[in-house]
Protein backbone atom coordinates (compact mmCIF):
# COMPACT_ATOMS: atom_id res chain seq x y z
CA UNK A 1 0.00 0.00 0.00
CA UNK A 2 1.09 3.67 -0.27
CA UNK A 3 1.24 4.03 3.43
CA UNK A 4 3.79 1.05 3.49
CA UNK A 5 5.71 1.97 0.47
CA UNK A 6 6.16 5.64 2.74
CA UNK A 7 7.28 4.21 5.75
CA UNK A 8 9.52 2.04 3.37
CA UNK A 9 11.33 5.37 2.03
CA UNK A 10 11.17 7.17 5.31
CA UNK A 11 12.90 4.52 6.81
CA UNK A 12 15.46 4.40 3.88
CA UNK A 13 15.76 8.37 4.74
CA UNK A 14 16.85 8.19 8.05
CA UNK A 15 19.15 5.70 7.53
CA UNK A 16 21.26 7.84 4.64
CA UNK A 17 20.82 11.12 6.88
CA UNK A 18 22.69 8.88 9.93
CA UNK A 19 24.79 7.46 7.54
CA UNK A 20 25.82 10.67 5.93
CA UNK A 21 26.04 12.31 9.46
CA UNK A 22 28.53 9.55 10.63
CA UNK A 23 30.42 9.98 8.19
CA UNK A 24 30.81 13.47 8.38
CA UNK A 25 31.29 13.55 12.06
CA UNK A 26 34.29 10.57 11.53
CA UNK A 27 35.68 12.74 8.66
CA UNK A 28 35.95 15.68 10.88
CA UNK A 29 38.15 13.60 14.00
CA UNK A 30 39.43 11.48 11.19
CA UNK A 31 43.11 13.57 11.38
CA UNK A 32 42.94 13.84 15.16
CA UNK A 33 42.84 9.88 15.21
CA UNK A 34 45.45 9.57 13.00
CA UNK A 35 47.94 11.96 15.07
CA UNK A 36 47.43 9.51 18.20
CA UNK A 37 49.19 6.69 16.56
CA UNK A 38 52.84 6.10 18.14
CA UNK A 39 51.76 8.33 21.32
CA UNK A 40 52.05 6.95 24.57
CA UNK A 41 49.23 4.01 25.03
CA UNK A 42 47.59 6.16 28.52
CA UNK A 43 47.62 9.11 26.70
CA UNK A 44 46.10 7.55 23.00
CA UNK A 45 43.33 5.62 25.39
CA UNK A 46 42.35 8.86 26.94
CA UNK A 47 41.98 11.03 24.17
CA UNK A 48 40.60 7.98 22.03
CA UNK A 49 37.94 8.21 24.82
CA UNK A 50 37.22 11.71 24.53
CA UNK A 51 36.70 11.70 20.62
CA UNK A 52 34.56 8.38 21.02
CA UNK A 53 32.54 10.83 23.60
CA UNK A 54 32.03 13.92 21.78
CA UNK A 55 31.63 11.59 18.88
CA UNK A 56 28.32 9.52 20.47
CA UNK A 57 27.08 12.93 21.78
CA UNK A 58 27.11 15.15 18.40
CA UNK A 59 25.23 11.57 17.45
CA UNK A 60 22.90 11.08 19.92
CA UNK A 61 21.60 15.06 19.83
CA UNK A 62 21.16 14.26 15.72
CA UNK A 63 19.16 11.16 16.47
CA UNK A 64 17.21 13.41 19.24
CA UNK A 65 16.62 15.92 15.88
CA UNK A 66 15.81 13.28 13.88
CA UNK A 67 13.27 11.85 16.27
CA UNK A 68 11.49 14.55 17.57
CA UNK A 69 10.85 15.45 13.87
CA UNK A 70 9.67 11.72 13.34
CA UNK A 71 7.18 12.37 16.19
CA UNK A 72 6.05 15.96 14.89
CA UNK A 73 5.30 14.07 11.58
CA UNK A 74 3.53 11.46 13.09
CA UNK A 75 1.48 13.46 15.11
CA UNK A 76 0.23 16.04 12.43
CA UNK A 77 -0.18 12.60 10.17
CA UNK A 78 -2.80 10.80 12.86
CA UNK A 79 -4.43 14.53 13.02
CA UNK A 80 -4.73 14.60 9.39
CA UNK A 81 -6.30 10.98 9.23
CA UNK A 82 -8.75 12.03 11.99
CA UNK A 83 -9.96 14.87 10.07
CA UNK A 84 -10.04 12.71 7.25
CA UNK A 85 -12.45 10.26 9.33
CA UNK A 86 -14.09 12.93 10.35
CA UNK A 87 -15.29 14.07 6.96
CA UNK A 88 -15.72 11.15 5.29
CA UNK A 89 -18.28 10.10 8.50
CA UNK A 90 -20.24 13.47 7.58
CA UNK A 91 -20.40 12.47 4.21
CA UNK A 92 -21.59 8.84 4.91
CA UNK A 93 -24.20 10.31 7.32
CA UNK A 94 -25.27 12.54 4.23
CA UNK A 95 -25.65 9.15 1.75
CA UNK A 96 -27.18 6.63 4.31
CA UNK A 97 -29.56 9.25 5.88
CA UNK A 98 -29.75 12.52 3.83
CA UNK A 99 -28.93 15.66 3.82
CA UNK A 100 -29.43 18.03 6.77
CA UNK A 101 -30.49 20.78 4.48
CA UNK A 102 -32.94 18.21 2.93
CA UNK A 103 -34.37 16.85 6.12
CA UNK A 104 -34.90 20.50 7.33
CA UNK A 105 -37.07 20.74 4.67
CA UNK A 106 -38.56 17.55 5.03
CA UNK A 107 -39.16 18.66 8.44
CA UNK A 108 -40.53 22.18 7.49
CA UNK A 109 -42.94 20.65 4.76
CA UNK A 110 -44.48 18.36 7.48
CA UNK A 111 -44.84 20.99 10.22
CA UNK A 112 -46.68 22.89 7.33
CA UNK A 113 -49.03 20.27 6.61
CA UNK A 114 -49.99 19.12 10.32
CA UNK A 115 -50.87 23.25 10.23
CA UNK A 116 -52.91 23.20 7.97
CA UNK A 117 -54.64 19.73 8.98
CA UNK A 118 -55.09 21.59 11.66
CA UNK A 119 -56.46 24.83 10.55
CA UNK A 120 -58.80 22.52 8.66
CA UNK A 121 -60.45 21.23 11.66
CA UNK A 122 -61.55 24.86 13.14
CA UNK A 123 -65.19 24.96 11.49
CA UNK A 124 -65.74 22.12 13.72
CA UNK A 125 -64.87 23.75 16.41
CA UNK A 126 -68.01 25.05 19.01
CA UNK A 127 -66.03 27.78 20.24
CA UNK A 128 -62.51 29.57 19.58
CA UNK A 129 -61.38 31.46 23.13
CA UNK A 130 -58.96 34.33 22.08
CA UNK A 131 -56.52 36.14 23.65
CA UNK A 132 -57.86 38.44 21.53
CA UNK A 133 -55.11 38.86 19.42
CA UNK A 134 -52.17 36.77 20.69
CA UNK A 135 -53.53 33.49 21.50
CA UNK A 136 -56.69 31.38 19.80
CA UNK A 137 -58.11 28.24 20.91
CA UNK A 138 -60.42 26.16 19.10
CA UNK A 139 -62.46 24.22 21.65
CA UNK A 140 -65.03 21.02 20.17
CA UNK A 141 -67.32 19.22 22.64
CA UNK A 142 -69.76 16.11 21.70
CA UNK A 143 -71.70 15.35 24.78
CA UNK A 144 -71.77 11.39 25.23
CA UNK A 145 -69.04 10.90 22.69
CA UNK A 146 -66.59 13.02 24.36
CA UNK A 147 -64.90 12.53 28.13
CA UNK A 148 -63.77 16.76 27.92
CA UNK A 149 -64.07 19.22 25.28
CA UNK A 150 -61.17 19.01 23.08
CA UNK A 151 -58.66 21.43 21.54
CA UNK A 152 -58.44 20.89 17.85
CA UNK A 153 -56.90 23.94 16.90
CA UNK A 154 -54.31 26.41 18.47
CA UNK A 155 -51.90 29.03 17.46
CA UNK A 156 -50.28 32.32 19.09
CA UNK A 157 -49.80 35.37 16.96
CA UNK A 158 -50.24 34.92 13.10
CA UNK A 159 -51.47 31.44 13.91
CA UNK A 160 -53.86 32.79 16.40
CA UNK A 161 -55.18 35.38 13.67
CA UNK A 162 -55.64 33.10 11.02
CA UNK A 163 -57.85 30.92 13.66
CA UNK A 164 -59.85 33.81 13.73
CA UNK A 165 -60.42 34.52 10.42
CA UNK A 166 -61.46 30.70 9.94
CA UNK A 167 -64.13 31.33 12.40
CA UNK A 168 -65.47 34.69 11.21
CA UNK A 169 -65.89 32.79 7.76
CA UNK A 170 -67.68 29.77 9.23
CA UNK A 171 -69.82 31.77 11.99
CA UNK A 172 -67.90 30.16 15.04
CA UNK A 173 -68.58 31.85 18.16
CA UNK A 174 -65.85 33.48 19.52
CA UNK A 175 -64.95 33.78 23.29
CA UNK A 176 -62.97 36.39 24.31
CA UNK A 177 -60.99 35.57 28.31
CA UNK A 178 -57.41 36.14 27.72
CA UNK A 179 -56.43 34.24 30.87
CA UNK A 180 -58.12 31.22 29.58
CA UNK A 181 -56.71 31.45 26.11
CA UNK A 182 -53.20 31.32 27.14
CA UNK A 183 -53.50 28.71 29.98
CA UNK A 184 -55.42 26.40 27.31
CA UNK A 185 -52.84 27.16 24.59
CA UNK A 186 -49.34 26.33 27.52
CA UNK A 187 -51.19 23.21 28.98
CA UNK A 188 -52.81 21.55 26.34
CA UNK A 189 -51.75 20.45 23.00
CA UNK A 190 -53.69 19.81 19.93
CA UNK A 191 -56.24 16.76 19.56
CA UNK A 192 -56.07 16.77 23.59
CA UNK A 193 -58.67 16.97 26.35
CA UNK A 194 -59.00 19.59 28.54
CA UNK A 195 -56.94 18.78 32.33
CA UNK A 196 -59.57 18.66 35.02
CA UNK A 197 -58.84 21.67 36.74
CA UNK A 198 -60.22 23.34 33.31
CA UNK A 199 -63.42 21.80 33.32
CA UNK A 200 -65.24 24.37 35.50
CA UNK A 201 -63.98 27.32 34.06
CA UNK A 202 -64.34 25.94 30.62
CA UNK A 203 -68.26 24.78 31.62
CA UNK A 204 -69.24 28.28 31.96
CA UNK A 205 -67.83 29.03 28.45
CA UNK A 206 -69.47 26.46 26.56
CA UNK A 207 -72.72 26.50 28.81
CA UNK A 208 -73.07 30.28 27.15
CA UNK A 209 -72.60 28.94 23.95
CA UNK A 210 -75.38 26.56 23.96
CA UNK A 211 -77.99 28.56 26.41
CA UNK A 212 -77.37 31.13 22.83
CA UNK A 213 -78.01 27.57 20.51
CA UNK A 214 -80.83 27.09 22.41
CA UNK A 215 -82.71 30.38 21.56
CA UNK A 216 -85.48 30.06 19.58
CA UNK A 217 -84.74 31.18 15.83
CA UNK A 218 -81.00 31.57 16.52
CA UNK A 219 -78.58 30.17 13.96
CA UNK A 220 -74.77 29.98 14.19
CA UNK A 221 -74.56 32.69 12.41
CA UNK A 222 -76.81 34.77 14.72
CA UNK A 223 -74.95 33.48 17.39
CA UNK A 224 -71.65 34.36 16.30
CA UNK A 225 -73.24 37.97 15.70
CA UNK A 226 -74.48 38.27 19.08
CA UNK A 227 -70.84 36.58 20.89
CA UNK A 228 -69.03 39.21 18.65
Amino acid sequence: SLTALFELVKALLKILIITGITYWIISKYMPNILKLFGVDISYLAYNFKVLLKDFFLKLLVILAILGILDWVYNWWDVERRIKLTRHELREELKQTEGDPWIKARIRQRQREIARQRMLAEVPKADVVITNPTHYAVALKYELGKMPAPQVIAKGKNFLAQKIREIAEAHKIPIYHDPPLAQLLYEKVEVGEYIPEELYQVVAKVLAYIYTLKKKLGKTKETIFKENM
